[in-house]
């Protein structure tokens, strides 16, 4: 099933794959504002093509090994779980060097194992942990493409921990992308609201939220000059 999502990725989300993994960090908030940057998107401090290549090998690697022990285990949640994590940071790396077709098949990896390490979860991993790894799948879900697969991660992760602020930025980032600017700005104040007590975070939320209207305004803007101009072309 994710494999087939996969292969009817546009190309336009393709291409959007790089910006998306720079959101797709927990705990770093300041991501949405580095889109901002005059020098986002430069290769400054990103490593070489070389070097690139070579910490590739080393995750192809360490995944066949993880592999090699999980076939002996299949269902051990804790060898699922560092499958699922090699994955993903393969994905990270393989979207740095544009290999996007082989980041959507990391991605669809990640999900997989995350979904199976749920599957074999152990009695005592908590609520919180849970929600984790149901944002980490959301996630993945978003970088393909898949929409439908992260609205559901995401409902479960935030019914486990509605007081994440993590996956709720999270939430606010995809929801911008997949749902729009109105969804954006309510899940936005929702956020703002919770970190209110925190100054740095409650900082950068007011900041998003900010963002966020701004977009709206001149996007109802626009489609207010639009109304407008095809009355006026309905009146001559």
């Amino acid at each position: 099933m994710v494999i087939q999502k996969i292969r009817n990725t546009t190309k336009n989300q393709k291409t959007l794959l790089g910006i998306m993994v720079a959101v797709l960090i927990f705990g770093l908030l300041a991501s949405y504002f580095i889109w901002q940057s005059p020098d986002f998107g430069t290769n400054q401090g990103q490593m070489t093509p070389e070097q690139i290549d070579k910490q590739l090998e080393a995750y192809d690697d360490s995944i066949a090994k993880a592999k090699e022990e999980l076939a002996a285990k299949p269902d051990d949640y804790s060898l699922l779980v560092n499958l699922a994590s090699l994955y993903q940071a393969q994905g990270e790396l393989l979207t740095e060097a544009e290999r996007y077709n082989d980041v959507l098949t990391s991605y669809a990896n990640v999900i997989e194992y995350y979904t199976r390490a749920l599957a074999n979860k152990p009695a005592e991993l908590n609520a919180s942990a849970e929600a984790d790894i149901y944002a980490k799948i959301a996630n993945a879900n978003w970088v393909i493409g898949y929409n439908e697969g992260a609205d559901e991660a995401f409902a479960k992760a935030l019914a486990l921990d509605p007081t994440n602020w993590s996956i709720n930025y999270l939430h606010v980032m995809y929801l911008f992308s997949a749902n729009g600017v109105d969804a954006a700005l309510s899940a936005a104040k929702d956020y703002q609201a919770l970190v209110k007590d925190d100054a740095e975070l409650s900082k950068n939320a007011d900041a998003l939220v900010n963002q966020i209207q701004q977009v709206k305004d001149s996007r109802d803007q626009e489609n207010q000059n639009q109304d407008n101009q095809d009355s006026e072309q309905e009146n001559q």
